[in-house]
């Protein structure tokens, strides 16, 4: 995921049980370095919320795609 600012918006249609819902909130990646073919254990800091501890892998990193706002 490349280094940014990116707002997600999330919406749920809601069923038989539940209600409809949806929220959005912001979040900022910050570049880090990391060991490639290794994986490496990364902090993030999520906005509005307390820090995250992820473990995350290069093949991660490499394939994982964002759609943002």
């Amino acid at each position: 995921m490349a280094a940014g600012e990116y707002d997600v918006t999330v919406n749920y249609l809601g069923d038989e049980k539940y209600f409809e819902s949806s929220n959005a909130t912001s979040f900022k990646v910050s570049k880090t370095d990391l060991i490639v073919g290794t994986d490496s254990k990364a902090t993030a800091n999520v906005v509005g919320q307390n820090m995250v501890n992820a473990i995350l892998s290069y093949l991660f990193l490499k394939t994982s795609t964002v759609k943002s706002t």
